[in-house]
């Protein structure tokens, strides 16, 4: 990945997630924190529109394939999504996973600050 690509993405993003069906909806923040050749890394935190508990996790991958996931504050609750960064939004799905936390998907997205 180029030099210019890897500035281009570099630094804070933020946007929302919207639930399909049910879920729970809120706000996201992402900072990209590191790229190796060809890869893209982040630290993610989603903070719940119901209950403002915050989830955080990572993202990795690639500019057309970028998996994050990440925990909330019990441990035992969490998410999984995948997504693509398109010139200055990040965008894709995501769905619970863990434990104490009901089935829930949707998606989202976000922009470079």
């Amino acid at each position: 990945m180029s030099p210019q690509v890897i500035s281009a993405i570099s630094g804070t993003w933020k946007g929302t997630t919207t639930p399909v069906g049910h879920g729970d909806s809120g706000q996201i923040s992402i900072t990209f924190t590191s790229s190796a050749p060809g890869t893209v890394a982040a630290s993610i935190t989603w903070t719940s529109g119901d209950n403002k508990h915050q989830y955080t996790g990572s993202a990795s991958g690639t500019l057309a394939n970028l998996a994050a996931s990440g925990l909330g504050p019990q441990m035992t609750c969490g998410y999984k999504a995948s997504g693509a960064i398109t010139g200055t939004t990040y965008a894709g799905t995501y769905e619970t996973v863990g434990t104490s936390c009901g089935t829930a998907s949707g998606t989202f997205s976000a922009v470079k600050q």
